[in-house]
């Protein structure tokens, strides 16, 4: 690319009958926008923004590499209309003059994640439940350690006390939704891809569609 992308952009598509959510970090990988809604919404998002790379939680297509991550059960679109969404939101992205990651000189690209997948990858290990409490507390600690400015998920067990958890008042307005924690991985894919590709461990053949996961951080 040219010139670095102005923002980079997770989506989590959601299927036919939840909406998604959507994330977008700056240079800093801080968040400057985010937000839960349904596809067009998001298009109308994508469509106003002049440069940035975009990293979809769904395929593209129906390839080998994409079938591989189906069955292994890190990409969550085994319901056919779920797919079906996936792909139009690829299309329409692609309508807009989104070019497939890397396109040399495009100021606008797309790339795809299995946010499951991306999640698997930096912990080296299959991650907890995405949504048990546990779960999304373990993926918002793995996005502080890359670099993504999300609050400590470790300060929620320094608000819980008896009472609260007797009365079932848990803090939890800083812990992010499951959506939202897929959105947020894939907008941190999104920003490697831009500014350390050598950190991203691409599968598939370039011909065919890639899926980029990113590798683990060095400790």
């Amino acid at each position: 690319m040219a010139a670095q992308p102005a923002v980079y952009i997770g989506i989590e598509p959601g299927s036919s009958r939840k909406a998604g959510a959507l994330v977008v970090l700056d240079d800093h990988q801080t968040i400057q926008a985010q937000g839960r809604g349904d596809l067009a919404g998001v298009l109308a998002f994508t469509a106003g923004v002049v440069s940035a790379v975009v990293a979809v939680n769904a395929p593209a297509q129906a390839g080998a590499v994409e079938n591989d991550m189906l069955e292994q059960g890190v990409w969550p679109y085994q319901h056919p209309a779920a797919l079906r969404r996936g792909q139009e939101l690829h299309g329409r992205l692609a309508g807009m003059g989104y070019s497939v990651f890397p396109t040399p000189d495009s100021p606008r690209q797309i790339l795809q994640t299995p946010a499951e997948a991306a999640y698997r990858s930096l912990l080296e290990q299959r991650p907890l439940e995405l949504h048990t409490l546990e779960g999304r507390l373990q993926r918002q600690l793995v996005l502080a350690d890359c670099g993504v400015k999300v609050p400590d998920a470790m300060d929620f067990f320094e608000e819980i006390t008896r009472r609260r958890l007797l009365r079932g008042l848990l803090p939890l307005d800083n812990i992010f939704s499951a959506d939202e924690l897929n959105a947020l991985i894939c907008a941190h894919v999104a920003w490697r891809a831009a500014r350390q590709p050598e950190s991203l461990h691409w599968l598939g053949d370039p011909g065919e569609g890639q899926i980029a996961l990113p590798l683990p951080v060095q400790r």
